[in-house]
């Protein structure tokens, strides 16, 4: 079975600098039994992201003992 060429849009984020930016990109292969669902909403935890960024500026001296 031929798998279709479908594009999806994705969030991307820069960890060093925390900007987001939005782009088109492949979706993911389907495997053998496996479904995709389509998807007409969605939407971003600012909190999560913004929690990442941070753990991310950390030193590796930092990460070590959070």
């Amino acid at each position: 079975m031929d798998q279709l060429k479908i594009e999806m849009k994705q969030l991307l984020q820069n960890y060093k600098t925390g900007k987001l930016k939005l782009e088109e990109v492949p979706a993911p292969a389907l495997k053998p039994g496996g479904v995709l669902v389509k998807n007409h909403y969605s939407l971003v935890s600012a909190g999560a992201e913004k929690a990442v960024i941070e753990f991310a500026k950390q030193s590796l001296m930092s990460k070590s003992i959070t």
